[in-house]
C-alpha cells in the first residue's frame, strides 16, 4: 500500500493538482454561503428584536442555530 500524497517527501509541486476547474465553483460556493449566512444573522437580529414571548427553550433554541 502507497503513502498519502501529503506523506511522501520526493512530492514537486508539479505533482499537485490544478485548482483551475474546480476554482469558480469554490468561489460560488463561498459566496452563496456568505449571503446565507447574512440572511441568518439579519434573521435573528429581527427575531430578538421583536421581543416575542416565546418558551426559553426556543430562545436557546434560536441562539445556538
Amino acid at each position: 500500500m502507497s503513502e498519502p500524497p501529503f506523506l511522501n517527501p520526493t512530492m514537486t509541486t508539479g505533482d499537485l493538482p490544478s485548482l483551475g476547474e474546480s476554482y469558480g465553483a469554490l468561489e460560488l460556493g463561498t459566496l452563496f454561503s456568505t449571503m446565507l449566512y447574512g440572511v441568518v444573522v439579519i434573521q435573528c437580529y429581527n427575531y430578538y428584536q421583536a421581543r416575542f414571548k416565546d418558551a426559553w427553550i426556543l430562545c436557546m433554541l434560536v441562539s445556538i442555530l
